[in-house]
């Protein structure tokens, strides 16, 4: 029986197929443009817990196609990006009860030479394949990257057909799902379920020629995988599809939900060079040199990005507590400012990274040290100079010049740093200084004993 659909299914596209795969022949031998990438950007809308199930033991169809947000030419010359915005609103494209936690975009870049390939081998189901070269998945609020670690040579698409009436397609999604979900490969796939969906059946019967329900089309039908083959057929085809060398080219994508039913969406591509370059470590980071334990200190930290990215930064504060949350993003070469207490006497160690909205991370910046209680506020009282040696008579002349004959050098250690308080020379510890009252105290303390005793630095 099935031989029988398969011999009328290729005397009905016989003719048509033959002229295409003669064209299809002619572009592959062409020679490329020099130093340029030419193909097609294709975005896919997926709804990862889809509203469509399976009429053959209705289980929940995953990862399914909604909608081509962009499907769009390529022409990017070697060692340049090329970046690609816009916004997609479910409500425009006629879907309804889209979710932020539920939606997702996948962007696979597909070269521009097509290669015959047989959709169910051996029975001549013929399409021109164009490989896809790289992808990248994202979710509102988490970009993806195109990914080259484990061997792999860029992320790995599958394009799998089916329809919700499909007898082995469940068993399809679940194992690609369980391949996805263990994170052995950089890889992802798309549900493209053609009898709900026009643009789905337009991708796999005309691009695909899909002969047979359930295909899996791995890299744009670089693989192809007819029927329900299980997990020990479809490994073995990711792998040989992440080894491929494909042309040189990368791709990063966010997603970021701009309204009840919109989505911004921003896909950069590079040739030959990183979709997108990593951050530098902040260069610029400023902050109080000492404090009081429990005591509010505000850090500030700043970096340009070279591709112009908005940028988060993260705080390590040095106090074995853990890092800050992720603040921003702020515009590139804006400044970040963040609050922190420290709950001990210590010195500690502060350093910044930035992230960048397409999730690449910096390394994190020198440290900057922070000094909290003990010497970094009050030495001794009466130690005016901050020498380290008194009270002395060179604290109380330091004091005296400091309030009668001004220009003259401040006190030592300004705590809080910008408070106007300096506790060394609140020898009477009234927590005013320096006054006159501080003078006296200090003079009585020094010429006329038995004197008043100083109070402790707390």
């Amino acid at each position: 029986m099935l031989m029988d659909v398969v011999n009328l299914r290729r005397g009905a596209i016989g003719g048509a197929w033959s002229a295409l795969l003669v064209c299809a022949l002619l572009v592959a031998a062409a020679p490329a443009a020099h130093g340029q990438y030419t193909g097609t950007l294709r975005i896919f809308v997926i709804e990862p817990d889809s509203r469509w199930d399976y009429d053959e033991g209705g289980e929940q169809i995953h990862q399914a196609f909604l909608d081509f947000a962009m499907v769009q030419s390529l022409n990017i010359t070697s060692g340049a990006t090329a970046e690609y915005s816009l916004t997609w609103d479910a409500s425009d494209n006629g879907w309804t009860s889209i979710t932020p936690d539920n939606i997702e975009v996948a962007a696979g870049v597909y070269d521009g030479f097509g290669v015959q390939q047989d959709a169910f081998p051996p029975y001549g189901y013929y399409f021109v394949a164009y490989y896809c070269d790289a992808s990248a998945t994202a979710t509102p609020g988490v970009p993806g990257a195109n990914d080259t670690t484990g061997g792999f040579t860029h992320s790995v698409l599958c394009e799998e057909a089916s329809t919700t009436d499909c007898e082995n397609c469940p068993g399809v999604s679940h194992d690609l799902g369980e391949i996805v979900q263990s994170g052995d490969y950089a890889f992802s796939y798309v549900a493209l379920v053609k009898d709900v969906n026009s643009e789905a059946e337009e991708r796999v019967e005309v691009d695909y020629n899909m002969p047979f329900r359930p295909d899996c089309f791995f890299d744009g039908g670089y693989q192809v995988a007819p029927g329900d083959q299980g997990e020990e057929v479809f490994r073995p085809l990711i792998e040989a599809a992440g080894a491929r060398e494909g042309n040189d080219v990368d791709v990063v994508v966010r997603m970021d939900q701009s309204g009840d039913d919109a989505y911004d969406i921003v896909v950069r591509i590079g040739h030959a060079v990183a979709a997108n370059a990593d951050p530098a470590a902040p260069t610029t980071l400023s902050g109080p040199s000492g404090g009081e334990a429990d005591e509010d200190l505000t850090f500030e930290a700043s970096e340009t990005d070279t591709e112009g990215d908005d940028l988060y930064y993260q705080f390590d504060w040095g106090d074995g507590k853990g890092s800050s949350d992720w603040l921003g993003p702020y515009s590139s070469g804006a400044t970040c400012s963040a609050d922190h207490a420290y709950p001990a006497e210590a010195t500690y160690g502060v350093t910044v990274r930035t992230k960048d909205v397409y999730g690449a991370v910096s390394d994190w910046s020198d440290p900057l040290e922070v000094e909290i209680g003990g010497t970094v506020c009050c030495n001794v009282r009466g130690d005016t100079n901050g020498d380290g040696v008194g009270p002395d008579i060179a604290d109380l002349v330091h004091l005296t010049s400091y309030m009668f004959q001004p220009p003259s050098p401040p006190p030592a250690h300004e705590c809080p740093p910008g408070s106007g308080y300096y506790p060394e020379t609140d020898s009477n510890g009234d927590g005013v200084a320096p006054d006159i009252a501080d003078l006296v105290h200090l003079t009585s303390y020094m010429f006329q004993p038995p004197s008043p005793e100083l109070v402790p630095c707390p």
